[in-house]
């Protein structure tokens, strides 16, 4: 899987798109399913108590443009990125 997100620059604080991949079956794709930005509020209810509430960008899946929560999809991949980075 391809995916996308808006980070801040560490050093001026712009905004840039960074691109990251996961390898396919590492995790598996009905945990992904699970953190569709459709699906958190209905399912989970974390969208109402999300310090964020919902002002930060989405990890965007590249091809299908499927939009993830990015504290779910955080806590599930451990990126590169931290939670404080995203625009």
């Amino acid at each position: 899987m391809q995916y996308w997100i808006w980070l801040k620059s560490k050093k001026t604080g712009d905004p840039y798109v960074y691109y990251g991949a996961l390898l396919p079956g590492i995790i598996p794709d009905r945990v992904f399913d699970l953190m569709v930005d459709n699906q958190v509020p209905e399912l989970t209810g974390m969208c109402k108590q999300c310090p964020w509430h919902g002002c930060i960008c989405h990890v965007i899946e590249a091809g299908s443009g499927r939009k993830f929560c990015p504290v779910l999809f955080h806590d599930a991949v451990r990126p590169a990125w931290k939670i404080e980075d995203i625009v």
